[in-house]
């Protein structure tokens, strides 16, 4: 465009700002005034410029490291993923029939707020629900305890009669199938309501994984708190999730 101002032989270069030129008007005879008088910048000779070597190049110290949870999120998901059998994982297939459901959350005792979350999957590891909460609460215990909870409500609205809820919390599961010492009266309140939910569901069961068989839930709970989640994470899993997945459905 510049060049298109500046011709020597163009009627443009008559052209004038008038009495009340507009904001754009006025840039543009501004440049065609440049390009008359033929500015441009002078770098050196014009020769062997080092760029990378310029003082507005920022050196490495400083730069600061990503992590790669956050590496994850931000790179495209056609990035190539690393080998399944790099990762170990002891979450099992439910059986045919049988939706399995794992539930975590991750709290944060200075606000006071939780993220919950629950994913089922079915026996061909697919996902087939999963839903994510802001919770207030006072303990860990007691995040988990909701987020059990709601998910028991959960499959009681969708008229599941087998399912089977798995935490990585060995607590929670043990006072849900025995009694257990006392527990603060909050995470106490929300057991029981689960407990009765089982009495009209014979159906439910419950059981204790490791870590290492809950992760898919983890990994979505603290990222949902720490607000690093996307929100179609169930259909478009950053590469962290979908090596997780992944990684749960084709252990060797």
């Amino acid at each position: 465009m510049l060049g298109w101002l500046g011709s020597a032989h163009s009627k443009q270069t008559c052209w004038r700002k008038g009495s009340h030129p507009s904001w754009a008007w006025s840039n543009i005879l501004q440049g065609r005034d440049l390009v008359q008088l033929r500015a441009r910048w002078n770098v050196g000779n014009g020769q062997d410029i080092l760029i990378y070597q310029d003082k507005w190049v920022p050196t490495l110290s400083g730069f600061k490291e990503l992590s790669l949870d956050h590496q994850d999120l931000l790179e495209s998901p056609s990035r190539p993923q690393p080998p399944a059998q790099l990762y170990k994982s002891s979450w099992s297939r439910p059986p045919c029939g049988i939706i399995k459901v794992n539930v975590d959350a991750s709290f944060s005792p200075n606000s006071g707020v939780a993220a919950l979350t629950m994913v089922g999957r079915n026996s061909n590891g697919k996902i087939s629900f999963r839903r994510a909460w802001r919770y207030l609460t006072s303990t860990p215990l007691s995040a988990k305890a909701a987020t059990l909870l709601k998910a028991v409500r959960f499959a009681e609205d969708k008229g599941f009669q087998d399912i089977i809820f798995e935490s990585d919390n060995q607590v929670l599961i043990s006072s849900i199938q025995q009694s257990s010492k006392p527990l603060p009266w909050e995470a106490q309140s929300l057991i029981m309501s689960i407990r009765q939910s089982c009495i009209s569901n014979p159906g439910f069961k419950f059981n204790f994984v490791p870590r290492s068989g809950n992760q898919v839930a983890d990994w979505v709970a603290r990222a949902s708190l720490s607000g690093q989640c996307p929100l179609y994470w169930a259909h478009c899993p950053p590469n962290i999730l979908r090596n997780l997945l992944c990684r749960d459905v084709h252990k060797p």
